[in-house]
C-alpha cells in the first residue's frame, strides 16, 4: 500500500476513536519499519488536528450597543458639567448610578462567556 492510503486509513481510525497503539499494530501488520510508521502516524495526527481546528465553532459574540454607550457618555459629560456648576451632591449621585449601571452591563457570567469546553465537562 502507498503512504497516502496508509495515512488515510490511519486518519479514519483516528476519527473512529482508535488509539496510537492500535495504529502502530495496524502499520506493523503491513510490515513497515519504525521510521515510516512514525512518519505515517505523525502525518495522520497532524491532519486530524487540523480537521478538529477547522471544525471548532466560532465563539458567540454580541455586538456592542453604541446608542446606549453614547447616551451614557453624554450623561457623564452632563454630570461633570453639573458638578462643575455647583450641583455637586446631585452630580455625584448620578455619576455613581451611571457607573453602577455600566458596570452591571459590562460583566456577564462566566457560564455565558466560556462555553467552548462545556462538552468536555464531567
Amino acid at each position: 500500500m502507498t503512504k497516502k492510503i496508509l495515512v488515510e486509513s490511519c486518519l479514519d481510525m483516528l476519527r473512529e476513536g482508535q488509539e496510537r497503539s492500535d495504529l502502530k499494530d495496524f502499520l506493523k501488520s503491513h510490515s513497515l519499519d519504525a521510521q515510516s510508521r512514525l512518519e505515517i502516524i505523525s502525518e495522520a495526527d497532524n491532519q486530524f488536528l487540523l480537521e478538529l481546528k477547522e471544525a471548532r465553532p466560532e465563539p458567540k459574540t454580541k455586538s456592542p450597543n453604541y446608542l446606549w454607550y453614547t447616551l451614557m457618555v453624554l450623561a457623564l459629560l452632563g454630570v461633570m458639567l453639573m458638578a462643575a456648576l455647583g450641583y455637586l451632591k446631585i452630580g455625584l449621585l448620578v455619576f455613581v448610578l451611571i457607573y453602577l449601571s455600566l458596570r452591571k452591563l459590562r460583566a456577564s457570567p462566566t457560564s455565558q462567556r466560556n462555553d467552548y469546553f462545556k462538552g468536555f465537562s464531567k
